[in-house]
């Protein structure tokens, strides 16, 4: 995506290169990227099941377990947050 906005940033069209090159300058910054990041590791387990519930091929089987697993990865991504904002803090 990178790669893409680098490209239209350098286009003819100005409309273009300058929303490009406004989109590029705020996807390269740090923090937006750790909040992308963070937003994939939250919503991932919840599109798996999205899909998964949405295939044709979909079992009951295949499909009881992935609540628990959304889950706990979910609690798992809250205990690390109440880590990071506790030590946060406390410096």
């Amino acid at each position: 995506m990178l790669k893409s906005l680098r490209v239209f940033s350098k286009s003819a069209n100005s409309e273009t290169a300058a929303k490009a090159n406004g989109l590029l300058d705020r996807f390269e910054d740090a923090t937006t990227l750790l909040m992308l990041q963070i937003a994939l590791t939250v919503c991932a387990p919840l599109e798996n099941r999205n899909k998964s519930l949405q295939a044709q091929s979909a079992t009951l089987n295949g499909n009881y377990g992935m609540p628990q697993a959304a889950e706990t990865t979910l609690k798992k991504f809250q205990r690390l947050h109440k880590v990071y904002a506790f030590r946060r803090w406390r410096i």
